[in-house]
């Protein structure tokens, strides 16, 4: 047995030591890759100057979010005053990459609460705070009360 070739090439050969460097190195790479879940906290302070177009709604309220990225749930909880309220939207992304409804609540009578799964793309928006919650009503079909989603301090 030739131990001494092997030890020379671990401890200082000069042609493998890239190569073993490089090995190592992809492996202490690979061991931090795995993404860990994480929760988000987030939330949105609704009222009618948020809207596009504003109007002078004094309605107001608050939603509250807590995001799991392992299972890929949102809860939410939704609260607000002076709107007769008739559907609540989650909107995202936000401008500039236009808009679309992500979620629409079907219990918009306050408190509402509930979960939804978001896929990641959904998710990612949500998070980077790309997303909207509005609550619209008979008197503003559109929305009268809107609120951009932010993450809280986590």
């Amino acid at each position: 047995m030739n131990y001494p070739k092997l030890i020379n090439v671990v401890s200082g050969g000069t042609k493998m030591r890239p190569i073993v460097c490089g090995i190592l190195c992809l492996c202490v790479l690979a061991s931090g890759i795995q993404a860990e879940a994480a929760t988000w906290h987030l939330r949105a302070i609704l009222n009618g100057k948020a809207e596009l177009p504003a109007n002078s709604s004094a309605g107001h309220g608050e939603a509250n979010f807590t995001y799991d990225s392992d299972t890929h749930q949102l809860f939410y909880s939704l609260t607000y005053e002076g709107v007769a309220g008739v559907r609540a939207d989650i909107h995202g992304p936000a401008e500039p990459y236009g808009e679309r409804v992500i979620s629409q609540f079907i219990d918009a009578d306050p408190p509402s609460s509930g979960t939804i799964t978001f896929s990641e793309e959904d998710a990612r928006h949500l998070i980077n705070g790309d997303d909207y919650i509005d609550v619209h009503s008979a008197r503003y079909p559109d929305g009268e009360i809107r609120g951009q989603i932010f993450k809280q301090n986590n």
